[in-house]
């Protein structure tokens, strides 16, 4: 591998790569392509993700939105997932994060910030409702994406059909156990509405981010591996318009 300097290009498997040596450039690039977006199309569609990755990313993102000269004012967001049985006010739901980290420092129309209802009575109607809606909407034009420590994508866990829209999904030990850590001492939501992978497929522009050694093993994994059901993630090599944003702990395994 090339001494890098910024970032390193490449691809792996004809899907590109892009490697940074500071973890600030990296959220740096990934904000200023939603900027970019915004800037081409006003009301543009956004796909958001939720996680500690994405932390630092929306500080950036609300921090400097009015500095790009861009506005969320016409936009549309849609969030990937949501626990379900969980009320939006609640500590631990994906709204409350949205709202506290990004909603509540945009000017976005707080209608248009979407968020599956994980309190709904209907589950499956709701996760039906929510892929009407986007595709409504035209589809998403740009996608954000994290990468679970399995390969799910959303809570699209192994085994998930790559032809799935948006759904009602029962998460995985594995999932339980990496995000347990979040809810303290109460217990987690076993199930989930999750967008579906034809979903998040169908998007115009994917970006993925990961971060950390603890991710090396299944970056590796979905970068180079045949597409299959048992990585969900590897999906995303059918895709011409994926860019994986990688620092250099999660890209150590990547030749």
């Amino acid at each position: 591998m090339a001494r890098l300097q910024r970032k390193r290009e490449c691809h792996v498997h004809g899907t590109r790569v892009l490697v940074y040596k500071n973890t600030s450039d990296l959220f740096k690039d990934a904000a200023n392509e939603l900027f970019e977006t915004l800037r081409r199309k006003p009301d543009a569609n956004i796909g958001l993700a939720t996680g500690a990755t994405f932390l630092p990313f929306y500080k950036y993102v609300s921090s400097k939105y009015k500095i790009a000269r861009t506005s969320f004012s016409k936009a549309n967001t849609f969030n990937l997932d949501e626990y379900v049985g969980l009320e939006r006010s609640d500590m631990h739901s994906y709204f409350t994060y949205m709202r506290t980290n990004l909603f509540s420092k945009i000017d976005i129309d707080q209608k248009n910030a979407n968020v599956p209802d994980g309190s709904s009575k209907d589950p499956k109607a709701e996760a039906s409702r929510y892929e009407s809606k986007i595709s409504r909407l035209g589809g998403i034009d740009l996608q954000y994406l994290g990468i679970g420590q399995n390969g799910h994508i959303g809570f699209n866990e192994p085994g998930t059909p790559f032809g799935s829209k948006t759904h009602v999904v029962r998460l995985s030990a594995s999932t339980i156990r990496q995000n347990s850590k979040y809810f303290g001492n109460g217990k987690m939501p076993r199930s989930a509405i999750t967008m579906g992978i034809k979903t998040i497929n169908s998007a115009n522009k994917i970006v993925v981010i990961a971060v950390g050694k603890a991710k090396a093993s299944i970056v590796k994994k979905a970068l180079t591996c045949k597409p299959n059901k048992k990585i969900p993630a590897s999906s995303l090599k059918r895709n011409a318009n994926v860019t994986f944003m990688l620092d250099n702990k999660s890209a150590s395994l990547l030749k």
